[in-house]
């Protein structure tokens, strides 16, 4: 790629693992990614000051992305099984082939599934991620 070029979401990477360690299984029936990054601040206001002092304290973030129902597939099998059973999953979802994303252990905190008439069924997905095994890394 380029210098300059536009990356796309069919460009894009979806893994999954087991817990502990980075997710190496690419999940190919990924559709609408979004990975939402956001920090917590600590807020000061100061006698004298119209303004309200911010600082970062904490990251906080979140996947949500849909995922077709294929039948026996395993990377629905394991997010279902993650939900069910309140147990961690690894996902590195990523912008491309050597692309940076927040590799991970996550919680599955939604697991929807929609069924419409003339569509494929599919299930929206919204997973946390956590630090209990090992530390959320950017790259």
């Amino acid at each position: 790629m380029a210098a300059g070029d536009y990356r796309i979401g069919l460009e894009g990477k979806f893994y999954h693992g087991a817990e502990g360690g980075q997710a190496a299984t690419e999940a190919d029936n990924v559709d609408d990614v979004t990975l939402n990054l956001s920090k917590r601040v600590a807020e000061a206001l100061r006698r004298g000051k119209k303004w309200v002092a911010k600082k970062p304290i904490a990251n906080e973030a979140s996947i949500e992305f849909k995922t077709f129902d294929i039948v026996a597939d395993a990377f629905v099998a394991a997010l279902e099984s993650a939900y069910m059973n309140d147990t961690r999953i690894a996902l590195y979802p990523t912008d491309g082939t050597g692309g940076k994303g927040l590799d991970a252990d996550y919680y599955i905190t939604q697991f929807q599934r929609q069924e419409d008439n003339e569509g494929i069924i599919f299930y929206s997905v919204k997973a946390e991620p956590t630090d209990e095994l090992r530390d959320p890394q950017w790259h």
